[in-house]
């Protein structure tokens, strides 16, 4: 029934988040998870494009958080299944300080949407800035491979030198570095482990995490200071 209620929505308006989010559920709950996936991927691509969230995406790269807030909460309180929304508001979370907040709020993402490699990585840079560094790498494992950019290979180099994982840290800021090579500090990060042999003491937090927060909050652009 709830797969037939979202295609009868979806004839009239194709680009319905919340009828694609209907729909995702309706098939996984069926098992067929890749037909599931798609679903959810353009519900998520069709809420970007809603003029609220746009005005809240706006907000939160000017670092205006008391713009962004409310017009999340109101967004959630209409609709509680938008994961882009709480995707959104697990950024606002983690930028005031409430990480418990934002992990809670990117796992229900991943909950109603596992496909939403966006919210996994940012779960897996909050993971590993709070020195869980094997749970962040589990949640790198599980992403699609074309959604893995140089931000979450960075990362993943940091956190398997977090656990002793220094040959593949190796490789893969060599991998970085031979298509990206103006990189300085994954260069030092490079000769770090190089420097130390094969088992050096955990590399510096060099990953462009710290320096870049936002490098893993990718729809929404460089955060600015407030004025």
């Amino acid at each position: 029934m709830a797969e037939e209620q979202a295609r009868a929505i979806l004839e009239a308006d194709p680009d319905h988040a919340g009828a694609l989010r209907l729909l995702g559920a309706a098939l996984r709950g069926r098992g067929d998870d890749e037909a599931a996936l798609a679903a959810e991927a353009r519900a998520i691509g069709a809420a970007r494009r809603d003029p609220v969230l746009m005005e809240a995406g706006a907000a939160l790269v000017a670092n205006d958080l008391g713009v962004a807030e409310p017009l999340l909460r109101g967004r959630l309180k209409r609709d509680p299944l938008d994961v882009a929304a709480i995707r959104m508001m697990a950024e606002l979370a983690a930028r005031v300080g409430r990480p418990v907040d934002s992990e809670n709020l990117l796992r229900r993402a991943l909950e109603l949407a596992p496909g939403f490699d966006a919210a996994r990585a940012n779960l897996a840079t909050l993971l590993y800035r709070q020195h869980r560094a094997t749970e962040a790498l589990d949640l790198l494992n599980g992403m699609a491979a074309g959604e893995i950019g140089d931000a979450q290979h960075n990362l993943r180099a940091a956190a398997l030198c977090r656990i002793g994982g220094y040959d593949e840290a190796i490789a893969i800021y060599r991998d970085v570095l031979g298509r990206h090579p103006d990189q300085a500090k994954l260069w030092m990060s490079l000769a770090h482990l190089l420097k130390l042999g094969p088992k050096p003491p955990p590399a510096p937090d060099v990953a462009l995490i710290t320096e870049q927060p936002r490098t893993h909050w990718p729809s929404y652009g460089p955060r600015r200071k407030r004025k």
